[in-house]
């Protein structure tokens, strides 16, 4: 009877090893996805903004972005500024 319970707990313990480690490849291609999906938003209000359409590529990037997040140029502009105010 041991034989059998000892039996049933490893191949309960294989069964949970694969399922384990299925849902980690699901949730690595997932995430290989949404990094894609991210990068071709990021590429496409790049090119928009090449394209002279700056209305098409300012509503992306509110799209893509965190409300309060400044742009980089935007950041910089506003430190030098509170600096000069320092001064």
């Amino acid at each position: 009877m041991s034989e059998n319970v000892l039996t049933l707990k490893n191949s309960y313990e294989e069964e949970l090893q694969e399922k384990k480690s299925f849902s980690i490849e699901k949730l690595a291609e997932s995430m290989r996805k949404i990094k894609t999906t991210l990068r071709l938003r990021s590429t496409l209000s790049t090119i928009l903004r090449n394209v002279q359409a700056p209305e098409l590529a300012q509503q992306n990037d509110k799209t893509n972005s965190y409300p309060n997040h400044y742009s980089c140029r935007n950041h910089q502009n506003f430190r030098n500024n509170r600096n000069l105010e320092k001064r």
